[in-house]
């Protein structure tokens, strides 16, 4: 399975996203925004509890969201 590393990283990846569409869209989708954000919650804390996979899929499931946000750039 994945490690903690992995976890890590693929969280770190998202969370950073997540941070440049907060200052993006704001004002825009901050129901997309609180979903997300609630997912990267709900990631560490499986990371915390050594769920490396579920960790991941959470943080996946925050990039989808994000994703779906439109690009200003």
């Amino acid at each position: 399975g994945p490690t903690s590393e992995e976890a890590i990283t693929v969280i770190g990846v998202v969370e950073r996203d997540l941070a440049e569409a907060k200052w993006l869209h704001a004002h825009t989708h901050p129901a997309v925004l609180s979903a997300a954000d609630t997912n990267i919650e709900q990631a560490w804390h499986s990371l915390a509890n050594k769920r490396y996979q579920h960790a991941i899929e959470t943080a996946y499931t925050a990039g989808k969201l994000l994703e779906a946000l439109p690009r200003n750039h």
